[in-house]
């Protein structure tokens, strides 16, 4: 339960490190970061290991003496009934808060330089970018582009054989859309005033391509 613990509060300290983006939030995951070195000490605790004796034998057929250790890593060749623990340090868990450290200090320093040098110096344009589109003859399409009937909006629709759609614009601008849903075809017709009178003889106009109809001038 307590690894569990200290393992989920070190992923949510390393998540407030990468997702911090201003000085508040970039203080918290370090006042977050040293209990957490604290807690490491406490679930990793040193290990004791003990040097005993080590036997030593002699090709002389005499009896071996043993060869005891002291404190300061020198070989006794009396016996001695009592043996001299060697506290060993625990290299595993060295290991282990080492990388802690270093990977919350990456973090803060990367955090720190990330805020204060400009975007360039790690290889980013300041400049916003944009993505063109390239129609099928390859020429880039400007997706802003005003289109002749962008400013129309529909106003009415008679459906039928053939299918008509009037639309109008704020200028008292119009035209009219003509569909032949046997052929498949659309004409069209435009006008720039008295659309009603129009839209109730839509049957009897005469109605054209709309590249002829919304031809550039």
């Amino acid at each position: 339960m307590l690894y569990g613990s200290f393992l989920a509060a070190s992923s949510a300290d390393t998540a407030v490190f990468l997702a911090s983006n201003d000085y508040f939030h970039l203080a918290l995951a370090i006042l977050l970061y040293f209990p957490l070195i604290y807690i490491a000490f406490i679930i990793f605790p040193r290990r004791t290991e003990f040097a005993g004796n080590v036997p030593i034998h002699q090709g002389n057929g005499i009896e071996p003496n043993l060869l005891t250790t002291n404190k300061i890593g020198q070989f006794s060749g009396s016996p001695s009934p009592s043996t001299d623990s060697v506290e060993v340090s625990d290299i595993n868990k060295r290991v282990f808060l080492k990388m802690i450290g270093a990977t919350g200090l990456s973090f803060f320093i990367s955090s720190l330089i990330s805020k204060r040098l400009p975007s360039h110096v790690f290889g980013q344009s300041e400049e916003p970018t944009t993505t063109s589109i390239i129609d099928s003859t390859g020429e880039a399409v400007d997706p802003a582009k005003h289109h002749p009937t962008d400013s129309y909006k529909i106003s009415e629709v008679d459906y039928g054989i053939n299918t008509y759609y009037g639309f109008i614009d704020e200028n008292d601008g119009w035209f009219i859309m003509e569909q032949d849903t046997n052929a498949g075809t659309y004409r069209y017709i435009k006008g720039n005033a008295n659309f009603p009178d129009n839209w109730r003889s839509r049957e009897s106009l005469t109605y054209d391509y709309y590249n002829k109809i919304f031809a550039k001038s």
